[in-house]
């Protein structure tokens, strides 16, 4: 009997645990996505070890809070993948066509009430990974 009754628990819509753990989920996603946001915009000296760091454990981040992040949220795996190298300057085909589909991706960003600058680092991170893209896969295009 406390089985069914846990499980129903759990099932139940919007209950206040749950929109505690949203707001402690979102949270964590935008301390990762501020940093991810503040590596893209380091220096060429600091780039590489600033955006591993920042890389570091973003899947858990994204996957492990106990909800499910909109597709554009879960973006910042796929952002990891496209800039984990020297993004700025080392672009390829590939990267090129993964940075285009991250960019479309991050850009679909809505406001959040959990948080209100989720969206707002998300479109900013896709502005700067533009900026990229635009220097570096005109070739491509």
């Amino acid at each position: 009997m406390r089985l069914i009754l846990a499980a129903a628990l759990l099932m139940l819509p919007n209950t206040p645990a749950m929109a505690g753990d949203r707001t402690a989920g979102w949270a964590k996603w935008v301390e990762r996505a501020e940093r991810i946001e503040a590596a893209m915009l380091s220096g060429e000296e600091n780039f590489k070890p600033r955006i591993k760091e920042a890389c570091t454990g973003v899947t858990g981040t994204v996957v492990s809070q106990g909800f499910q992040f909109p597709y554009w949220a879960q973006g910042l795996i796929q952002l990891c993948a496209v800039v984990k190298d020297d993004w700025r300057y080392s672009y390829r085909k590939p990267q090129c066509k993964d940075a285009k589909h991250v960019i479309a991706i991050l850009n679909k960003a809505t406001p959040v009430p959990e948080a209100p600058r989720a969206d707002v680092v998300a479109k900013s991170i896709a502005t700067i990974l533009q900026m990229g893209y635009d220097n570096q896969c005109k070739r491509w295009s």
